[in-house]
């Protein structure tokens, strides 16, 4: 049985998928581009979090 819990050293498989969605929120409500979405979003303190 695959073991599905989320631990600091298994969370980096969750933060890309996390990203896309909030790319593509932020492209949606904006307008503005996909690589400006996720600079804006790399470079934001809930990214930083969400590493954590």
């Amino acid at each position: 049985m695959m073991n599905l819990d989320i631990k600091q050293d298994n969370l980096y498989l969750l933060l890309p998928s996390k990203v896309s969605l909030m790319t593509e929120m932020l492209c949606d409500d904006t307008g503005m581009s996909v690589v400006d979405a996720m600079k804006r979003i790399y470079a934001s303190r809930t990214y930083h979090q969400l590493e954590q």
